[in-house]
Parts: C-alpha cells; sequence; structure tokens
C-alpha cells in the first residue's frame, strides 16, 4: 500500500495542486469562464462541473495507481518464482479512499489558488514552493528546533497527507518515501485532510460567486 500511495503527499502532491490550477486559472487566461457565465448557467454550477471532472481525473489517476503497482508485484513474484500477498479487499477500498481524499486535496487548493490569482504560472508556482519548500522547510528543519513548529507542523496538508498514507501502509511498512512518516495518527489525518478539501472548495466557491470573472 505504502509504495502505491507513497507519492501522494510531496512530489504528486505538487503535481496535483499544478492540475487544479491548471483547471482553474486557465479559464480565465483563455477567457472561457467569461464566455460560458454569460450564456447562463450559475456561477456554482460551472465550479460544480469542475470539481466533478477534477474528482474524476483524481479518482482514475489513483486506480491507475494501484494497477501499476499491482501489474509490477506481479511480475517482480512472477520472475522469483514466488507467490504475491495480496491486500484485502477492504483494505484496497480504504488506500482507494485515502488516496482520493489526499490527491483531491491536494487539486482543491491548486484550484483554489487559480481562482485566487485568476492565472495558471504564479499558482503553480506559490502550490510548488509551498509543497516542496516550505513543508519541507517546517518538518525537517524547525520542528525538531522549535516547540511551536513542531506543533504546528500536524496541522499542514502535507505532513496529515504523509501520515494517512504511513497509517494505511501499517504498523510495520518500511517508510522510506519522502513525504511519508507517521506524525500524527491515521484518524486525525484524514478528518484534517477532509476539513482542508471543504475550506479549498468552499473558499473557491465564495471566491467565484463574489468577484466578477473579468
Amino acid at each position: 500500500m505504502e509504495n502505491t500511495l507513497s507519492g501522494l503527499p510531496l512530489f504528486g502532491g505538487a503535481l496535483l495542486l499544478t492540475l487544479g490550477a491548471l483547471l482553474a486559472g486557465s479559464e480565465y487566461g483563455w477567457g472561457t469562464l467569461k464566455t460560458l457565465l454569460a450564456q447562463g448557467p450559475r456561477r456554482l454550477t460551472v465550479l460544480a462541473g469542475q470539481l466533478l471532472a477534477l474528482l474524476v481525473v483524481l479518482a482514475a489517476t489513483v486506480l491507475l495507481s494501484f494497477l501499476l503497482t499491482a501489474l509490477v508485484s506481479w511480475a517482480i513474484a512472477a520472475g522469483a518464482s514466488a507467490t504475491v500477498d495480496w491486500p484485502g479487499a477492504g483494505q484496497l477500498l480504504r488506500g482507494f479512499g485515502g488516496g482520493l481524499l489526499i490527491a483531491a486535496t491536494w487539486g482543491a487548493l491548486g484550484m483554489l489558488l487559480g481562482t485566487a490569482l485568476r492565472s495558471t504560472a504564479l499558482p503553480i508556482g506559490l502550490g510548488l514552493v509551498w509543497v516542496l519548500a516550505i513543508e519541507n522547510l517546517v518538518v525537517n528543519v524547525a520542528a525538531p528546533l522549535l516547540g511551536a513548529f513542531d506543533a504546528a507542523q500536524a496541522a499542514l496538508p502535507g505532513v496529515n497527507a504523509g501520515s494517512l498514507v504511513a497509517a494505511l501502509a501499517g504498523d510495520h511498512a518500511e517508510l522510506r518515501t519522502p513525504g511519508v512518516a507517521a506524525i500524527v495518527d491515521g484518524g486525525q489525518a484524514a478528518w484534517v485532510l477532509a476539513g482542508f478539501l471543504v475550506v479549498f472548495t468552499a473558499l473557491t466557491g465564495l471566491l467565484l460567486t463574489r468577484r466578477d470573472v473579468t
């Protein structure tokens, strides 16, 4: 499970944030949002369509990750004349749900940045700096030295994503992927990510309905 989802908290998260920013921000650059709204749909209806499209892509991405991991595991086992210890259906469903939650949170953050800044380049740049630089500095540099940062890291989306992957991987899994660590327990991580997802989506809807799209 850890091999399948390990990329989502850090590097995969950066890519999915980029996808969300492109989905929302490009609508302003191309002028398609203004044209679409002029034809009558409500803004929240348009946002719901964007979110649904993003969710479908993210679900397909997570599912493809599971399928590719299963294929590689089978190939390695076949080459070594060994049997594969497949996870149970319940574990697979929890893994898929957890992976989709992580992916949706990063994608929603990208959509929020794209909507707030009405572009693609700046939101992507800021998102990458946050995911790849700021969170890493807080977790690996500031948190071990300062108690305030040690407590604050439990509220970061990347930390909770990595903790959720660690929880799904199990107690005896070897966590060697950057960004995957059991800093908080899996239940807390899932609730924090769900909260971020709701907040990011609500703020995107608020910006879209309250501001002029031109």
